[in-house]
């Protein structure tokens, strides 16, 4: 019957394409799109809780307390006191006790280290290799700030690509499915072919592919934002979500 080779082609059409008619991509989670402030602001609050800045702002910490450890030892001027008592005593013929003498003296020294303050020295050597250190541990927290900071930018330009990417992707979707639905309705109606309606078909799929992609890309750039500001992805879900109808 003509029901029946309509049911033939169902099959034919399914096994060509190799997906059964229910594909769906429920193995993702559903999309959560981010409303994210500015890159400035997101680095303003996140940054200090990295661990790239953390480690870095520590050391240079720990350099600032070397270098001033370093300059107190070759540039301070040092102060020596010293104090001391004598005290003596004899015992004559008969064993009595008397005491012949007792005193106290005492000293006080200071010491300028000059050679810390010639040009050249190892002790001027060893103060601008600390203050080195300063500056190199500065410059290194000014980096991984910049880099943060340029990261968070890209992976912000990055969801906001992928969200207008999946808006698009999902009306074609609805668009698709509504058309095959179409199709479906008018090659039972008889009037379509087959071929016409396995191009419904597969237009259909690939829309759903292209949207399936689309939702992986932006579930993995805000994967990457929140990993990058130390965060879990859930809390930035949480923090910046909206939402909007037909996704």
């Amino acid at each position: 019957t003509l029901e029946d080779s309509r049911d033939e082609l169902m099959e034919a059409l399914k096994d060509s394409t190799g997906i059964e008619e229910d594909f769906r991509t429920e193995e993702l989670p559903e999309p959560v799109l981010l409303a994210l402030p500015e890159p400035a602001e997101i680095f303003s609050e996140f940054s200090e809780g990295t661990l790239a800045i953390r480690s870095a702002r520590n050391a240079l910490e720990v350099a600032r307390n070397d270098e001033s450890s370093t300059r107190l030892s070759l540039y301070v001027p040092t102060l020596t006191a010293s104090v001391r008592y004598s005290y003596s005593g004899r015992h004559d013929r008969d064993w009595n006790y008397s005491a012949a003498a007792n005193g106290l003296n005492g000293s006080l020294s200071l010491s300028i280290p000059v050679s810390s303050y010639l040009p050249s020295s190892a002790a001027d050597v060893q103060a601008k290799e600390a203050s080195d250190a300063v500056s190199l541990a500065s410059l290194a927290l000014q980096d991984a700030n910049d880099r943060l900071l340029s990261s968070i930018r890209s992976y912000s330009m990055r969801i906001g690509q992928a969200e207008d990417t999946l808006k698009m992707a999902a009306r074609t979707e609805r668009t698709a499915a509504k058309t095959y639905e179409l199709a479906q309705e008018s090659f039972n109606a008889g009037l379509m072919s087959a071929n016409d309606l396995a191009s419904a078909r597969s237009s259909q799929l690939s829309a759903r592919m292209s949207l399936l992609s689309s939702r992986l890309d932006h579930l993995l750039a805000s994967y990457d934002l929140s990993y990058a500001i130390n965060i879990s992805l859930g809390d930035l879900q949480e923090r910046y979500a909206y939402t909007e109808e037909n996704l």
